[in-house]
């Protein structure tokens, strides 16, 4: 677990300074944070000097509106602070979890205007487990073990301080990427108008359609691994994009947008017709998942085109797969390719 984690419908609440006699419970959790959208579960977690807690909502816009909203704000009015980070958990088990608390919420809809709500719980006296649940139990308490607070603390003040806006600042980007490369990805995750990429400062400034899509861009990409450098990504003040040094490179938009979407490890590509050949191209970029005998890949026919399905080692590598490929000249053609939900 640490700040490079793509969204997810499940976020990990870090609750620190809460006062041991506060009665911190799953319906106080759900209260906060339904307004958000839709929760599934709730896992609390008592340890020590930090709660921490499981949030799963069923839609990720969801989770990505409350992290966002909610980052660095005190749950209690006593002083705490809630530190808030996307879960590489999948789905949360309440039934396998030593000395939890959980509660699954399912609603109801009804006819009413508040939908009915069926809680779970899933606290017992003497748990009886079985090898798969001692195995998930140790997944979830090796991860708990691995958050430290210094890293949910940084750069909290920063973020708080900043204003949301459709224009985001990208750092510490590889002296090797261009900026064609630095258009091609972030243009995934939301419809870039123009880019400035101040090469000697390891830098760039990206103008977005508004400021929901750049929102998405900035959840997605700060702090992931761009090739050898994890990139930091941050809300800037709008201003007007112009080249000031010779070493400026200024771009604007190519009409191309693409239906936004979360960052997988699965890449599919159209309009190519020699599998061998791709494969053989993607591997000088990225890592493909599996080994030369044992690919995970899938050709099929789609109406009069051919596409391509390639998993990836993990979405970092895609990111190079997007950044070197999108708009890529292929014997005259260009590559069409997709991020696989």
């Amino acid at each position: 677990m640490n700040s490079r984690d793509p969204p997810s419908k499940i976020l990990l609440l870090v609750i620190t300074h809460l006062a041991h006699s506060f009665p911190l419970t799953n319906d106080y959790l759900f209260n906060i944070f339904k307004k958000y959208g839709s929760i599934k579960k709730i896992l609390i977690f008592e340890r020590g000097k930090a709660n921490k807690a499981f949030v799963e909502y069923y839609d990720v816009k969801h989770s990505i509106a409350a992290r966002q909203d909610m980052l660095g704000k005190s749950i209690a009015n006593t002083g705490d602070r809630l530190q808030i980070h996307f879960s590489r958990l999948k789905s949360l088990d309440l039934e396998v979890v030593d000395h939890s608390r959980g509660t699954d919420y399912t609603y109801v809809h009804a006819h009413t205007e508040e939908p009915q709500l069926q809680k779970t719980n899933s606290q017992k006296s003497s748990p009886t487990y079985h090898s798969q649940s001692d195995l998930r139990n140790v997944e979830i308490e090796g991860l708990l073990d691995s958050d430290s607070d210094e890293e949910f603390s940084y750069g909290i003040q920063e973020i708080l301080s900043q204003k949301p806006s459709r224009m985001l600042y990208v750092g510490n980007i590889d002296e090797r990427i261009t900026s064609r490369m630095i258009y091609n990805v972030f243009n995934r995750f939301g419809n870039v108008e123009a880019l400035l990429y101040r090469k000697k400062t390891k830098s760039a400034l990206i103008q977005f359609e508004n400021i929901n899509h750049a929102n998405i861009a900035k959840e997605i990409l700060n702090n992931v691994m761009f090739f050898n450098s994890q990139i930091r990504v941050l809300y800037h003040p709008a201003e007007i994009l112009q080249p000031t040094t010779q070493f400026d490179e200024y771009i604007m938009s190519n009409g191309t947008k693409h239906k936004i979407g979360l960052l997988t490890k699965t890449v599919v590509f159209y309009g190519m017709h020699d599998f061998i050949e791709l494969q053989e191209m993607i591997r000088l970029v990225g890592k493909i998942q599996g080994t030369l005998n044992n690919l995970q890949t899938l050709i099929e026919i789609k109406l009069e085109y051919q596409s391509i399905k390639i998993t990836m080692a993990d979405v970092f590598e895609v990111l190079k797969v997007i950044a070197v490929f999108s708009e890529y000249e292929y014997k005259g053609q260009k590559i069409k390719l997709e991020i696989k939900q």
